[in-house]
C-alpha cells in the first residue's frame, strides 16, 4: 500500500478516536466505508492539502478507533465524529463520505446543518430515503441482509477475512490494479482484529434505525450537496435519486473509469471534483 496517512488519537465521550489532520485552508472532513479504514483517503490526502485542512477518522470500533458506546447508528456514529471536531476547534466544514461513511455523512449534515457549508456522498444509499427499501434488496446487495445476521457473519467470516473481503475489492472494483493484494492488505489486516470485524457488521445492523432515524426528510439539506457515482457502478443512478428528493442544492457527478471505490480507483479526479465543488459554493 502506498503510505498510509500519520494518525493521532483524541478520546470522546470516553472511546478513543483515531484520526488524522494536515493541510491548511477551509477544513474538509473524509469518512470511510466498509471495509475500509480512513486510510482508503491515502491518496487524496495529498491533493487537497494546498487548499484545504484534510481530517480523516476511523469510524468508532474501527482499526485505532474504541468500539462505540452509544451504538452504530449513523446518527450517533456522527456525534462522536462531531465531538472531535469541536476539540479540535473546527465548526465549518464541508464533511464528504463514501460508502457507509456518506450515510454518515448525511447523518452529520442533518444534525449540525448550521456547521456543515457542503457535503459529498459518494456511491452509497442512505437508509430511510426514498427508494431505500428497493436498493437494499437489489443485488447485488445481498451482503446488507447477510451483514444483519446477528453473529452469523462474525462466525463465517472470521476465518477467512481476506476472501470475503477480496470478493468485495475485486468484483466492485473497475480499475483492479487500485485494489490489487498490496493495496487492500493493511485492510484486510484491520478487518482481521475482531473488535474490527464486529464493529464493520454492527454498521449494517443499525440500518433500521438508521431508516427510522432519516425517514423525515424535512426539511431537506439546505447547503450544497454533491452527489457522486463511479461510471461503472450499480450506483449510477439511485446515489442522485435518493438525494435529489432530501437536498435543495443537488448536484450530480459520475467519477470515470471506476466502480464503487472511487478514493482509489481515481483519486485525482475526485480531488479535483471536490476542490471545485468547494470553491463554486464560495
Amino acid at each position: 500500500m502506498t503510505k498510509q496517512l500519520q494518525k493521532q488519537h483524541q478520546t470522546v465521550r470516553d472511546v478513543e478516536l483515531s484520526y488524522s489532520i494536515q493541510g491548511s485552508g477551509s477544513p474538509v472532513l473524509l469518512i470511510h466505508g466498509w471495509p475500509q479504514t480512513q486510510d482508503e483517503w491515502r491518496h487524496v490526502v495529498p491533493l487537497l492539502t494546498n487548499d484545504h485542512t484534510v481530517i480523516t477518522v476511523s469510524l468508532p470500533g474501527i482499526d485505532g478507533s474504541g468500539p462505540s458506546k452509544e451504538g452504530y447508528s449513523k446518527k450517533e456514529l456522527a456525534r462522536y465524529i462531531h465531538d472531535l471536531l469541536v476539540k479540535l476547534g473546527h465548526n465549518k466544514i464541508t464533511v464528504v463520505g463514501h460508502d457507509i461513511g456518506g450515510q454518515v455523512a448525511y447523518a452529520y449534515s442533518k444534525q449540525f446543518p448550521e456547521e456543515v457549508e457542503a457535503v459529498v456522498i459518494i456511491d452509497v444509499p442512505i437508509p430511510g430515503l426514498p427508494g431505500w427499501e428497493h436498493e437494499r434488496g437489489k443485488w447485488p446487495r445481498w451482503h446488507f441482509a447477510f451483514h444483519q445476521q446477528k453473529d452469523l457473519p462474525e462466525i463465517l467470516v472470521r476465518n477467512n477475512v481476506a476472501d470475503y473481503l477480496n470478493y468485495f475489492f475485486k468484483g466492485l472494483s473497475y480499475n483492479k490494479q487500485a485494489m490489487n493484494d498490496a493495496e487492500v492488505q493493511p485492510f484486510i489486516e484491520a478487518y482481521s482484529n475482531e473488535t474490527t470485524l464486529v464493529a464493520g457488521f454492527e454498521l449494517y445492523r443499525a440500518f433500521d434505525q438508521d431508516a427510522e432515524d432519516n425517514k423525515n426528510i424535512l426539511p431537506k439539506l439546505k447547503m450544497p450537496v454533491l452527489a457522486i457515482a463511479g461510471e461503472h457502478s450499480r450506483m449510477k443512478g439511485p446515489v442522485y435519486g435518493q438525494l435529489k428528493e432530501a437536498a435543495e442544492q443537488l448536484i450530480g457527478a459520475i467519477a470515470p473509469n471506476c466502480s464503487h471505490y472511487i478514493p482509489e480507483e481515481n483519486p485525482e479526479w475526485l480531488a479535483k471534483r471536490i476542490i471545485k465543488f468547494i470553491a463554486d459554493k464560495e
